[in-house]
């Protein structure tokens, strides 16, 4: 009997596969035997992707809205209406899950980061997931306030916002998702469930 094709959640990047991965580590998500993570070379490769059908049994995107999200939203929409006809105008608070039709295309989920309703990206969300009460956080907000010259683009502020921050734990300059596998990043935090919960729905629908 052929093997059915994998489950595939499509990000746009490398660090954001290994953020997913170790989210579902911490929460015992065993993402492995449901669905293998891809990542794409940026936000307009993952665009071109979605506009293939997909022969996967289920297929998932998730992409940084950036400083618009309607407008990211509709470029999606765009490349997948040929395929999902039922797709909302707008993203969906919890995560958009469309259940696949009979002989239609696959089961699809999309999560716009970082919350499907705000402007921001990846390392947003991330940062939501910072201890609270962190004096370092604001620290260097203020830090990217005073630099005699800023390199980056006004669009990257919030990865050189959370680069900083981890530049100045205890073990200097870990990337994200090893942040969040030694807790400098807390997995547990009620964002961080919310997107789980999303995943849990999308390729393990009735899952405790």
């Amino acid at each position: 009997m052929p093997r059915l094709p994998a489950s595939v959640l499509v990000v746009e990047g490398a660090d954001d596969r290994e953020v997913i991965y170790q989210l579902c580590n911490a929460h015992g998500l065993d993402n492995r035997s449901l669905f293998t993570v891809e990542p794409a070379d940026g936000v307009d490769e993952l665009l071109q992707r979605a506009a293939i059908v997909p022969s996967a049994p289920t297929v998932g995107y998730v992409l940084d809205a950036d400083g618009d999200p309607a407008a990211r939203w509709f470029a999606l929409r765009q490349k997948l209406l040929p395929n999902y006809p039922d797709l909302p105008e707008a993203p969906v608070p919890g995560g958009l899950i469309i259940a696949r039709h009979v002989g239609g295309p696959s089961r699809l989920g999309v999560w716009l980061m970082p919350d499907n309703r705000l402007p921001g990206m990846m390392e947003d969300f991330l940062l939501t997931l910072a201890p609270p009460d962190d004096v370092l956080v604001p620290a260097a907000k203020q830090a990217l306030t005073t630099l005699p010259e800023r390199r980056f683009s006004e669009a990257h502020h919030t990865k050189a916002l959370l680069a900083t921050w981890l530049a100045w734990q205890e073990e200097p300059g870990a990337r994200p998702g090893l942040a969040i596998t030694r807790h400098i990043l807390r997995p547990d935090h009620p964002e961080a469930a919310r997107f789980i919960s999303w995943l849990k729905e999308l390729f393990a629908p009735g899952a405790p």
